[in-house]
């Protein structure tokens, strides 16, 4: 079926990111949280999960989280060849900018490494 993706936990993200642009990042998080009980194989859209997460927790104050739940979207993005997860850590760079602190700045450098090597060109199978 061609909405089988379309479960209560991408109604969760959905309504996180409502939230998150509005501000309200205490209840954007609670979504998000739930959004990532996704099924496994949405693999982008557990890099965007997270990204949401981390912009909700450093909207929030949360700092120190928001790093942590930073860089596991980076880790999940490292090997994605895709320009939104990018754009994605590109927005986790700018919540976090407000606050410098050391755990912030090494974010930032890892983030920055990633996004200069930008989304990449998955190769083409043999033959092609």
């Amino acid at each position: 079926m061609f909405l089988s993706y379309y479960d209560d936990r991408y109604l969760a993200a959905k309504v996180g990111r409502a939230l998150l642009d509005a501000g309200d990042a205490r209840q954007a998080r609670e979504a998000v949280v739930h959004s990532l009980a996704m099924r496994s194989g949405f693999v982008r859209g557990r890099v965007f999960n997270l990204a949401m997460l981390a912009q909700a927790e450093a909207q929030a104050g949360e700092v120190e989280r928001a790093c942590r739940t930073g860089r596991m979207a980076l880790d999940a993005a490292r090997d994605m060849h895709s320009t939104r997860a990018l754009r994605e850590i590109g927005a986790i760079r700018r919540a976090l900018a407000p606050f410098d602190t050391g755990v912030v700045r090494d974010f930032d450098a890892r983030a920055a490494a990633l996004l200069s090597a930008g989304p990449g060109v998955p190769a083409l199978p043999a033959g092609r």
